[in-house]
């Protein structure tokens, strides 16, 4: 969650000069595979949920453009017609 506060205040103080600009954030997780995890801490992988995605959209101010997760579990359904 930390990541996500740091990202936002960036969005909110830095996003409107004259450097590149941020055009949406990338969750690479937590929604992932325990089976393909890579290198994600194993204790923070979670399955779906669709209320905490909805809590990070409204901290990010709907500039979440890619949520990277596993089609193979069971319920990621609920994440994929999210959007």
């Amino acid at each position: 969650m930390n990541s996500l506060w740091h990202y936002q205040n960036y969005m909110k103080n830095y996003n409107n000069g004259p450097q590149a600009r941020q055009i949406g954030a990338h969750l690479e997780g937590p929604f992932i595979s325990h089976n393909f995890k890579g290198a994600h801490d194993e204790t923070l992988l979670q399955a779906p949920n669709l209320h905490l995605l909805e809590k990070w959209m409204k901290v990010l101010n709907n500039n979440i453009r890619i949520v990277t997760y596993a089609p193979e579990e069971k319920k990621m359904v609920l994440l994929h017609s999210f959007y």
